[in-house]
């Protein structure tokens, strides 16, 4: 399956002082938090369910069947179960490692964590992911043992399955989480949320007490793809949970998840929102449902002019044909400072009838998050989408600039060229 995803890449190592206190020792935060591993057609697993206590950093596979394109962050988080049962904070030496990436729809990630705690035990990593202008909070459980040659092994093949072993075996058929082709609602993930809202009948005791907020319900969709055994994994309250689970129960026939080309047995799990509207009696339509993002012009930066001497930025090749959509651009820092810069951009076009450079469309979600270029480090990478439903291509010279801080403001620009075939 090709994946397709834009990354914009912050790396902040900062190493914590050495020296440790003699007395009270520091003990990690009780941390009781939990998140879904799959919601709305988005999941998260470990590529592993047992990694070694000798492992540096541990690999999670990010499936996006939610019906559009996601976003996430690099920041994450994990707990660990300690010798009494309470889950506790796991400690973070690497202050930032941010990551910010859109996967499109349909397409797979894998996620790679560092691990700063390395004792035997269980443990839950947790990535928050954006879905429109929702963020949802995933979780992976997975486990740490001294001696686990034997469990990656066995599963040495799963970068390549791309999929995982079922959850748990059960007489007739296994049930898993993640398959080749998870199972599909007629018409797609805004079909199903139209089909929640529109068949909902909010409760009137509910109604009352002004009572609202999302059950999340879980269900398996079987081989034929019909929907059993339908329970609550999140509750907001009786009455809620009993009309969450009954429109659940009367969803139609969905297409069946399949591995390997065969229809299997898989969970999935879907939020039911019970929003109050004050000037409806009705649930209004999701925004998420209705809102679109269109590509936005973006100034070009000001600032001092960048010397290439000091970081450079340059794009991967020189010329372009006509039907390029993505650019990808290097950037290299070749001083003996830090430079940080965020990942934002902007991109104009020479017209040469006119002599001057005219600002084109960039992507509409800018995150403001940073990058911190070190010139031990090799060199950054960015992909710049070229929006050619807004303008397209013409043939002639553009340019991708960013602005770059260390004592003030300083804007650097690659150039490329377009040419057209002939």
């Amino acid at each position: 399956m090709k994946t397709i995803f834009v990354i914009i890449l912050l790396c902040v190592l900062m190493v914590g002082c050495t020296s440790k206190p003699k007395h009270n020792p520091i003990v990690d935060t009780i941390n009781n938090s939990i998140g879904i591993n799959d919601t709305l057609g988005l999941s998260l697993h470990p590529e592993y369910p047992v990694y070694s206590t000798r492992q540096k950093q541990v690999t999670f596979v990010l499936h996006n069947n939610s019906g559009t394109d996601i976003s996430f962050g690099g920041y994450y988080n994990y707990t660990y179960e300690d010798e009494k049962g309470t889950w506790r904070e796991a400690p973070m030496q690497l202050v930032a490692f941010d990551v910010e990436t859109v996967l499109f729809q349909g397409n797979t990630h894998y996620y790679n964590a560092y691990l700063f705690r390395h004792a035997p035990g269980r443990y839950r990593f947790f990535l928050t992911i954006r879905r429109y202008n929702r963020k949802y909070t995933l979780m992976a459980e997975f486990q740490l043992q001294n001696n686990t040659i034997e469990f990656l092994g066995r599963h040495s093949d799963n970068r390549q399955k791309d999929t995982l072993p079922p959850e748990e075996e059960i007489v007739g058929q296994p049930i898993y989480n993640v398959v080749d082709q998870m199972p599909e609602f007629p018409g797609g993930m805004d079909k199903l949320l139209q089909f929640i809202n529109g068949n909902m009948q909010y409760p009137a005791e509910a109604r009352k007490k002004g009572i609202q907020g999302r059950v999340t319900v879980q269900f398996i969709v079987d081989e034929y793809g019909h929907i059993t055994e339908p329970n609550i994994v999140r509750s907001v309250d009786p009455f809620l949970d009993k009309e969450a689970l009954r429109i659940i129960k009367t969803l139609p026939q969905w297409k069946p998840g399949t591995l390997k080309g065969k229809a299997v047995k898989v969970k999935y799990t879907v939020p039911v929102t019970f929003r109050l509207d004050k000037t409806k009696e009705i649930p209004q339509t999701p925004q998420s449902m209705t809102q679109t993002l269109h590509p936005v012009p973006r100034n070009i930066p000001i600032g001092k002019n960048m010397n290439p001497d000091s970081l450079s930025m340059k794009t991967e090749y020189a010329c372009y044909p006509p039907s390029t959509t993505e650019v990808r651009i290097f950037v290299t820092n070749h001083s003996r400072q830090k430079y940080t810069c965020g990942n934002d951009y902007s991109l104009a076009f020479y017209n040469g009838s006119k002599r001057q450079w005219e600002i084109l469309s960039a992507n509409p979600t800018i995150e403001d998050i940073g990058w911190a270029l070190l010139p031990q480090y090799p060199p950054h990478q960015q992909t710049i989408k070229l929006h050619t439903s807004e303008i397209p291509n013409r043939p002639g010279k553009y340019r991708i600039y960013k602005t770059f801080c260390r004592d003030a403001k300083e804007v650097a620009y690659a150039e490329f060229e377009i040419t057209s075939s002939g």
